[in-house]
């Protein structure tokens, strides 16, 4: 072969391999391109930690469950591909819009470069990608903003594997990935799960043989529900809670690996407040028949309002950040003026732990629990220079003859809800594993969840040597449930009196459980599953 006829045939060598496959050139983000083309692709390659390509083992397996891509300012259709599958078809986000889609299990890769690939049709391309995508898991967060690769011609399937070698272009690293600060927002699209009609959902329902299910009320008469209370007419009162989770008026402007939010200001209350969806309603059995015949809004438009009590002549309200009665003494469910605030200063950070689950003691006063993941600064309007700190979990009360706020004991779970036995001996749950909740006694200091020191700090007393921990279990507990009630009412059979009721929403059933004595506390047994369900719409 001669030297010409050589370098003609590495050309034509070389021709052939630029056709087969796309031509990459490297860009950063913000990417645009000013080619007229229909088409426009990039692609980075992604080494992620361990935690999101291996099964934690157990049910729950939390990390690769709650991993997400989170993509903003993207107008016009677009597709991703996760190592050749398409992960995501969208029309299109507007700009100044984030929309976070699931990542699937068990396509992204262990110790390999996966590709991610994004495709935009041609009323996108004058965007390109705007703002850089973010993959987000349960406590960490990746910014995929440094290098990208663009093109503008059709890759072909090789273009979309994954690299068991670190690419040239491209490559972001495991070690790249921090703990989580980006502010989250309403999606704009959610993703929502099967839906049933409450009259084909409650067939599915299975109980014990001695007791029975029934539908009192449902969509959309009631939404979000997350506690209710009965009055001295037996009426029943509802919290619908459905500005969940994102308060109204407000901006998150950042937040922690543990979702404790940062708002731009601290919202009003009523009635000067931001308008939100919260419902308070009230509704009534007529004639005894177990049926509610008359249902009515008494208060709408509340914001982040998420549990309601009767008593001293009106309402009083879980509105964080703030306690409000709405005075009513003629009992015509008509407030007679606007709100009075007897406490302010509860935490927003996490709306699924703030303060909560109203309930009157046996000593008359109001008592209301706090979760994990929000820090008060209680004062009472008109009384308090100071406020009363409180980081993470907590069981309060407040007396309203005397306008004296306490805090009645400090730590326990993620405190959602409480219950007071008939001795006066009150227990909230745990939305973790291992127990079926806390037993309260005054001034306790229990353990909170988790030990680190940058989630919750030291216990406020420095005086506690020790901290009291949660009720044993004499049987594993799968998370999460979450204790409902003591059961001492004699409409449920015998064998459940004296027994806790919890409620367990991943599982999709109750649990009863046993009590007994363990020094100055409780252990619990479980004992079965009273209600259950095989629909994965049924959460209580």
């Amino acid at each position: 072969m001669t030297l010409r006829s050589f370098f003609l045939a590495c050309c034509i060598l070389l021709s052939i391999m630029d056709v087969r496959g796309a031509r990459w050139a490297r860009t950063k983000i913000p990417s645009r391109t000013t080619e007229n083309s229909q088409h426009l692709w990039l692609r980075c390659f992604l080494q992620v930690p361990d935690r999101l390509v291996t099964s934690a083992g157990d049910e729950r397996d939390l990390w690769r469950s709650s991993t997400v891509i989170a993509i903003s300012d993207l107008p016009g259709k677009f597709e991703v591909f996760l190592n050749g599958q398409i992960i995501i078809k969208s029309d299109g986000i507007p700009l100044g819009e984030e929309q976070r889609f699931k990542v699937p299990k068990d396509i992204l890769g262990k110790n390999k470069f996966n590709a991610l690939v994004i495709h935009i049709d041609s009323k996108g391309i004058a965007s390109g990608l705007a703002s850089a995508p973010v993959l987000i898991d349960y406590f960490n967060e990746l910014v995929l903003d440094q290098e990208w690769e663009v093109t503008t011609t059709q890759p072909d399937a090789a273009d979309f594997e994954a690299k068991v070698k670190k690419p040239e272009f491209a490559a972001y690293l495991a070690s790249q990935f921090k703990l989580s600060s980006r502010p989250l927002a309403r999606t704009i699209d959610p993703i929502r799960g099967r839906q049933i009609p409450p009259g084909e959902d409650l067939p599915l329902l299975k109980t014990d043989d001695d007791l029975a299910v029934e539908a009192l009320l449902s969509e959309p008469e009631i939404a979000q529900p997350t506690h209710f209370s009965f009055d001295v007419r037996g009426r029943l009162w509802v919290a619908q809670y459905r500005q969940y989770p994102y308060p109204s008026g407000l901006e998150m402007t950042g937040r922690d690996q543990y979702y404790r939010s940062k708002y731009n200001r601290v919202p009003p209350a009523p009635p000067n407040h931001d308008r939100g969806a919260d419902i308070i309603s009230v509704h009534e059995d007529l004639d005894g028949d177990g049926n509610y015949e008359t249902s009515k809004n008494v208060l709408e438009g509340l914001n982040m309002a998420n549990s309601v009590v009767r008593g001293w002549g009106g309402l009083w309200i879980m509105h964080t950040p703030y306690l409000l009665f709405y005075r009513d003494e003629n009992g015509d469910d008509i407030p007679d003026g606007n709100p009075e605030i007897r406490l302010a200063g509860f935490g927003l950070e996490d709306t699924h732990s703030v303060a909560n689950g109203l309930t009157w003691g046996p000593d008359g006063w109001l008592y209301g629990g706090q979760g994990s993941t929000t820090t008060s600064r209680v004062t009472r309007p008109g009384f308090d220079d100071l406020p009363i700190y409180n980081e993470g979990p907590i069981v309060w009360r407040y007396h309203p003859p005397t306008k004296k706020f306490e805090v009645f004991a400090d730590g326990g779970g993620n405190i959602f809800g409480l219950s007071f036995d008939a001795e006066g001996r009150l227990f909230s749950g745990h939305n973790g594993s291992e127990t079926r909740g806390f037993h309260f006694v005054q001034n306790g200091q229990y353990l909170k969840q988790g030990k680190n020191p940058g989630k919750f700090g030291p216990p406020p007393n420095p005086f506690a040597f020790g901290e009291l921990s949660m009720m044993e279990s004499t049987n594993p507990i799968p998370r999460f449930s979450h204790l409902g009630i003591y059961v001492d009412a004699p409409a449920l059979p015998a064998r459940l009196q004296g027994t806790f009721l919890s409620i367990d929403p991943l599982h999709h059933y109750l649990i009863t459980s046993s009590r007994s004595v363990l020094g100055s506390t409780f252990k619990t047994s479980d004992m079965g599953f009273p209600l259950r369900s095989k629909d994965l719409t049924f959460r209580p």
